[in-house]
């Protein structure tokens, strides 16, 4: 059976073309080799809005969904939120990793 997988980059620099984005290629490539078949990659802007919309497009048309971006600890880096929002969970903060 083919997996069906999606590749969502988040960032307002890729989108800005400030920076390449090397991850989608890199990470199509390893899913390739493991019998997942990308059928789309998509990069978006640091915007909730965006985010919740790439992500429930994704989850109506893919197995599988990695998700690159928009995790760091600035203020634009709503990715972990806004995808625990739209899963409906909840985020648990871990001090010891902090």
């Amino acid at each position: 059976m083919d997996i069906r997988g999606e590749i969502i980059t988040i960032g307002n620099e890729l989108i800005a073309g400030a920076q390449v984005d090397t991850n989608s290629a890199y990470l199509a490539e390893k899913l390739q080799n493991r019998g997942i078949s990308v059928q789309r990659i998509i990069s978006i802007g640091d915007d909730a809005h965006a985010i919740a919309t790439a992500v429930k497009e994704s989850i109506e048309r893919a197995e599988l969904i990695l998700i690159t971006g928009g995790l760091g600890p600035t203020s634009d880096d709503i990715t972990t939120e806004t995808a625990a929002r739209i899963l409906k969970i909840k985020l648990k903060l871990y001090p010891e990793v902090w």
